[in-house]
C-alpha cells in the first residue's frame, strides 16, 4: 500500500516536472523565434502588458481565485475575439485577459476575481 502511493506521488511529481519544462520550452521558443507572426504578436503584447505575470505572482494574486487589480481591467488587456484565441467562449458576465507571459485569465468582470486561468503551454 505504502508503495502503491509513494508510486503515485511519484508520477504525479514527475506530470508536474515535465509541464513545466514544456512551457518554459514552449515560451523560449517563442521569444527566440524572431520570424514567425505569433512572435511578433506575442513581443507587442509583452510590451503592452508588462509585469503583469511577475506582479501578481509576487502580489499573490496571479492565481484562481486571486483578484485581478483594476490596472488591468482595461480594454487593451481584454481578449475580444476568444475563438482566435483558441479559447472557450467566456460564460454571461466573465472576460479572458491576456497576460504578459502568454496566459489566458477567465475573469469575473463586476468583480475581477480570476475564475481559471489557461496556461501558454496548453494553446499550441
Amino acid at each position: 500500500m505504502i508503495k502503491q502511493i509513494c508510486a503515485a506521488v511519484a508520477g504525479g511529481l514527475i506530470m508536474v516536472a515535465s509541464g513545466a519544462a514544456l512551457a518554459q520550452t514552449h515560451n523560449e521558443h517563442a521569444r527566440h523565434d524572431g520570424h514567425s507572426q505569433h512572435s511578433h504578436q506575442q513581443q507587442a503584447v509583452n510590451r503592452r502588458h508588462h509585469g503583469m505575470y511577475e506582479q501578481g505572482r509576487k502580489q499573490g494574486w496571479y492565481k484562481k481565485g486571486g483578484h485581478l487589480p483594476r490596472t488591468y481591467w482595461s480594454r487593451q488587456y481584454a481578449v475580444s475575439d476568444w475563438r482566435t484565441h483558441h479559447l472557450r467562449q467566456p460564460p454571461r458576465g466573465y472576460h479572458w485577459v491576456h497576460s504578459d507571459n502568454g496566459d489566458y485569465l477567465l475573469v469575473a468582470t463586476a468583480t475581477g476575481i480570476i475564475a481559471s486561468i489557461v496556461t501558454a503551454a496548453l494553446q499550441h
